[in-house]
């Protein structure tokens, strides 16, 4: 199943150093806030083209997910119940969100928890006019270099 498709015209001058594109593909996963697919690629160059892939393949973690529903509201609640220690408290010191630096503030927390099903971490030398496949056993990317030539 062909989750992304990306095709572009650039110019890979030597010692070119890429910007990572980010990928997001596969199905939503409600709850966390991401796709099954996430991840960077990069594309270099010294003598050859280099590709560096770094994609994760996430799926819903269905036994955490069971055994959250089976704990007892009672007990969840108790645990998270601050105590009355009178009218200034612990409590009251504690950071809140709003506290936190933006870099945290803008990072998603996942209600659902996830798990890693599998992963890229690649780095390939690539030529021009090949297909290179790169995988693991539920990602394939498939990577193609073709030269153009400037018209005058």
């Amino acid at each position: 199943r062909v989750l992304a498709i990306a095709g572009w015209y650039e110019a890979f001058p030597p010692n070119y150093e890429g910007t990572p594109l980010r990928v997001e593909a596969g199905d939503w996963i409600d709850g966390a806030g991401q796709r099954e697919i996430e991840g960077l690629i990069t594309i270099d160059r010294q003598r050859y083209l280099h590709v560096d892939v770094h994609l994760n393949h996430w799926q819903v973690n269905r036994d955490a997910v069971a055994e959250t529903a089976a704990e007892p509201a009672a007990a969840v609640a108790e645990s998270v119940a601050p105590e009355d220690n009178g009218p200034a408290s612990v409590q009251d010191d504690l950071p809140t969100a709003a506290d936190a630096p933006l870099s945290n503030q803008l990072q998603p927390t996942a209600q659902v928890p996830l798990e890693l099903l599998t992963w890229i971490r690649e780095t390939r030398r690539m030529r021009s006019e090949e297909i290179h496949f790169l995988d693991s056993p539920t990602i394939g990317v498939l990577v193609f270099f073709k030269k153009i030539e400037a018209e005058d």
